[in-house]
Formats: C-alpha cells, structure tokens, sequence
C-alpha cells in the first residue's frame, strides 16, 4: 500500500499543518521580509512556516522531516522535539506547554 505524505494542493487552496508556535511569538527583528528571514532561520532544520498572512504565520516542525531525523522519536515527543528545535533555531525558550497543533487552509480564488 502507497501512504502519501506530503501535501495534495491545487492552484486555489493551500493547506498547512504543524505542531508549533505563532510566528509573532518569536520576538523577531523588525524586517520588511519576515518570509526570507523566516526561510533563512531554518534552513536546513525540521522546521516549516506558512500562514496565508505575516501577521498569522505558524512555525513548527515539519512532521515529514522529523520522521527521517528521529526514527526512534514516539508521537509523546512531537511537542517537546518541536519546542527544542525552535530554541534551537531562534534563540527562544519553548517548552512542550507552549506548543500547539496548528491547521490552517485557505482558498485563493
């Protein structure tokens, strides 16, 4: 059997899911280009953001890349990987409490 595992969108609906933060939690440095310093901050990490507006970006752990990089990981630890690897990436200090499951979508028509 075939289980899909990333995201089936068309050219009028996104969708976007996470175990994560608000973006305006962050405390991030005034910029004219939240999107280039978000996608800078975690380059090369398990994190993903999306959000149809900056003022409502989520940021949390892309659940298909922390499968690869914690096989071993149980789904108790999603909240916890998530809060370290947003310390990690922002200099913040999450704990598991302060992460949530975050599902947003929005149609572009």
């Amino acid at each position: 059997m075939k289980i899909r595992t990333d995201f089936v969108t068309n050219s009028s609906s996104s969708s976007f899911v996470c175990f994560g933060v608000q973006v305006k939690r962050l405390n991030i440095p005034e910029t004219d280009d939240v999107y280039g310093y978000l996608e800078e901050k975690i380059r090369g990490t398990v994190l993903h953001f999306g959000g149809y507006e900056e003022d409502y970006y989520s940021l949390g752990l892309d659940i298909n890349k922390a499968i690869k990089a914690f096989p071993d990981a149980h789904l108790s630890d999603v909240k916890t990987i998530a809060a370290n690897e947003i310390n990690k990436a922002f200099g913040t200090s999450f704990e598991k409490k302060d992460i949530n499951y975050v599902e947003e979508g929005w149609y572009n028509g």
